[in-house]
């Protein structure tokens, strides 16, 4: 019978991928394979092919699953045995005993600590009139997801001020690196000013604002659509399983 995983609605299926790790930390090892079968108490699998990593699977062995899913990352602790069959060798992993979902798939954050440059969008356009007048000023993202991120400033940023942000650190992945946001919070981090700011769709932007405070944006921000969102949380994700493949998560 498959298994279903606790916090999952799916059970495991025959030729899934998994992610193996064992060992800790950056010496750790890592195979991936697939679910061949179920049998009794134990996870059939194809022969854990070697990724990177110094510690080497062992008959016997403890190790960690990690299973990706659109919705999360899964994982659990077991232990892997290899038995003899008359076709050959047969790998088996043991039943799945406390298993975790890492996160949810949506809005996940990472630290990045990047330098950026961001621009605050006054109030009115008596300030200025077009996107070319913008100020744009250092700072520090030091974390982002799918739906904002933490800003470390050299000022104080009101809550309900709208910025416009130049990531160029996301445009290195084919990213909207020009992206609309507004703080939602601010606080002083060892008295260091850090702001909180939710990024903006483009649809969010027209529900929100009139068009006098829209001219005052750069036209780019308009490619930071839920497509675009969609896959600013599939990149950060994925940052976020490399990470914790390599025991810093």
């Amino acid at each position: 019978m498959p298994f279903t995983l606790k916090y999952s609605t799916e059970p495991l299926k025959l030729w899934e991928k998994i992610e193996i790790i064992v060992g800790e930390g950056s010496s750790a090892g890592h195979y991936v394979s697939r679910i061949e079968d179920f049998d009794n108490a134990n996870i059939v699998i194809t022969p854990p092919e070697f990724e990177s990593g110094n510690a080497l699977l062992r008959n016997g062995c403890r190790c960690m699953v990690l299973l990706t899913r659109k919705d999360a990352v899964y994982q659990f602790d077991t232990r892997i045995r290899t038995v003899k069959t008359s076709k050959g060798k047969k790998y088996l992993l043991e039943s799945p005993g406390n298993v975790r979902r890492v996160q949810r798939r949506q809005f996940v954050r990472i630290e990045v600590w990047q330098k950026i440059t961001y621009a605050l969008v006054p109030s009115d356009n008596q300030e200025i009139s077009e996107p070319n007048e913008l100020e744009w000023i250092e700072g520090t993202v030091v974390d982002i997801s799918g739906g904002g991120v933490l800003l470390k400033t050299n000022r104080e940023i009101k809550e309900g001020t709208l910025v416009v942000f130049r990531l160029e650190f996301l445009a290195e992945s084919g990213l909207p690196s020009i992206i609309a946001a507004v703080c939602r919070r601010s606080f002083k981090n060892d008295k260091i000013p850090m702001s909180g700011f939710e990024l903006l769709r483009y649809e969010q932007l027209t529900r929100a604002y009139d068009s006098t405070r829209l001219k005052l944006l750069p036209e780019s921000v308009r490619a930071f659509d839920i497509i675009a969102q969609n896959n600013l949380v599939n990149f950060v994700f994925k940052r976020q399983v490399e990470l914790r493949k390599k025991g810093l998560l």
